[in-house]
C-alpha cells in the first residue's frame, strides 16, 4: 500500500488563528509558528522532535510504527531535521479519510487511497541522464479531494503531498468515528506535508471571449481615455484662469487622446529620454491618407517615418513603431527571407548583366522580363 496523498484544500482551510496554541507533551520547549507571517502554502517548518512533541491527539500517531524504545524512535524524538507541517480541521481530517456506511455510521476508509497511486516502469535504455539502470520507476498520485464545484469565480486552491502512514491506526485510537456525526469541532490536527503547489480553479465554463472582453473594457470606453478626462481637458483649454500656452497644449493634447493617441515614453537616438506620441491600429477616428506634407514613400530605416508634432514638440512614433513590427515579422518569416533575397540576387544580376544586354541589342526592359517570366 502507498502511503501517500494528494490533498486539496483552500487557503482559508489551512489558514490558522493568531490565537491557536499546540499542545506540547513538554511544555519546557516551545515551538513558535510565525502565526503573523503564514506562508501562502499553509505550511509550517518545524523540526521533527517538535513535531513529536505535540500532543498525541493532535497530530498523526507515527510512534505505531516502531516499537517503544527502539533506536529509530529515539532517533527521531531527537532529530533537528527540518519538516512542513499543515494543520487542517479535525473534522476535515475525519472526512477525508473515513466513510458512512450502510448503518449511516462513520467508519475509517484510509485502503481506498491505495488505489489512487501507482507506479509505473519504463525502459530508460537511451534516455538522457539514465545512468546505469535500464529500468525507471515513475510514479502518481491522483487526488481524491477536489475543488468545490460551487465556484463563481477564479479562486486559488492549495495542493499537500502528504504522509498518510499510521493515519488510519490515528483514527481508530484518537477519534470516535463511529458515532453518528464525528464533529470535533475546529481544532487541528498536524500532518506531514512532503511538498505543495498552488493553482487556480476556474468556475464551470469559464472560458468566454464575449464576457472577458466585456469585463476588460467594463468602466472603459474603446479606443481612447474615458469621456471625462478628454471633457476636463476640453474645459482646460478654455479656462480663463489658464495662460495661453496651457489653453494650447489642453487643446492640442486633448485632440491627440481624441483620436486614440496615448503618451510614451522613447529614447531618442542621441540618448535623451522624453515623451512620445504613439497609437495602435485601431483608431476612433478617420486617419489622413498621408499623416505629413513631406511623407515618404519608401524607407530603408524607420526614421523617416517619425512625424514632429510642431505644436507640442513631441514625436509621432505610431507609423515608425509599425515599420519596425513590420521589419520584425519579415525577419522572423524563414520563407519571405528566402524569397526576398530570391528577388534581391535576381535583381543584382540584371543590374550587372544590364550594359551586356543593351551591348548585345536586348533591351533591359526585355531581359528583365526574360528573367521574372519562365519560358
Amino acid at each position: 500500500m502507498f502511503q501517500v496523498a494528494v490533498l486539496v484544500f483552500d487557503p482559508e482551510e489551512l489558514r490558522l488563528e493568531k490565537t491557536f496554541e499546540l499542545k506540547l507533551k513538554d511544555t519546557t520547549k516551545k515551538i513558535d509558528l510565525k502565526l503573523d507571517v503564514q506562508a501562502p502554502t499553509g505550511a509550517f517548518p518545524m523540526a521533527i522532535q517538535d513535531y513529536l512533541n505535540i500532543n498525541a491527539a493532535d497530530r498523526i500517531g507515527y510512534e505505531a510504527s516502531l516499537p517503544p524504545g527502539s533506536s529509530g524512535l529515539t532517533e527521531l524524538q531527537t532529530s533537528n531535521d527540518p519538516m512542513s507541517v499543515i494543520f487542517p480541521t479535525k473534522s476535515s481530517f475525519v472526512k477525508i479519510f473515513s466513510h458512512i456506511d450502510a448503518d449511516k455510521q462513520f467508519q475509517s476508509d484510509v485502503e481506498s487511497h491505495k488505489y489512487l497511486a501507482h507506479v509505473r516502469a519504463v525502459n530508460t535504455m537511451g534516455f538522457p541522464d539514465a545512468g546505469v539502470e535500464m529500468v525507471g520507476n515513475y510514479s502518481i498520485v491522483v487526488s481524491g479531494r477536489t475543488p468545490r464545484l460551487d465556484l463563481t469565480k477564479p479562486t486559488t486552491q492549495i495542493c499537500h503531498f502528504v504522509s498518510i502512514e499510521n493515519v488510519d491506526s490515528t483514527i481508530k485510537g484518537v477519534f470516535d468515528v463511529t458515532a453518528a456525526s464525528p464533529d470535533v469541532g475546529n481544532e487541528r490536527i498536524a500532518m506531514v506535508s512532503l511538498f505543495s503547489w498552488t493553482y487556480t480553479a476556474l468556475p464551470p465554463n469559464p472560458i468566454n471571449f464575449v464576457d472577458d472582453m466585456r469585463h476588460v473594457v467594463e468602466g472603459m470606453q474603446m479606443l481612447k481615455p474615458l469621456q471625462s478626462i478628454l471633457t476636463d481637458l476640453d474645459k482646460a483649454s478654455t479656462d480663463k484662469t489658464k495662460t495661453s500656452d496651457q489653453h494650447a497644449a489642453a487643446s492640442t493634447l486633448f485632440k491627440r487622446l481624441d483620436a486614440g493617441y496615448s503618451l510614451a515614453r522613447w529614447r531618442a537616438e542621441t540618448g535623451e529620454e522624453t515623451a512620445a506620441f504613439s497609437r495602435g491600429p485601431l483608431v476612433p477616428q478617420r486617419v489622413l491618407s498621408s499623416p505629413a506634407k513631406d511623407w515618404c514613400a519608401g524607407s530603408n530605416t524607420s526614421k523617416e517615418f517619425q512625424i514632429l508634432d510642431s505644436e507640442t514638440g513631441l514625436m509621432d512614433l505610431s507609423y515608425s513603431s509599425a515599420w519596425q513590427l513590420g521589419k520584425a515579422l519579415a525577419i522572423a518569416d524563414t520563407s519571405f527571407n528566402g524569397a526576398l533575397m530570391r528577388f534581391r540576387s535576381l535583381v543584382y544580376n540584371w543590374a550587372v548583366n544590364n550594359v551586356n544586354s543593351e551591348s548585345n541589342g536586348v533591351s533591359a526592359r526585355e531581359d528583365l522580363v526574360s528573367l521574372l517570366v519562365p519560358a
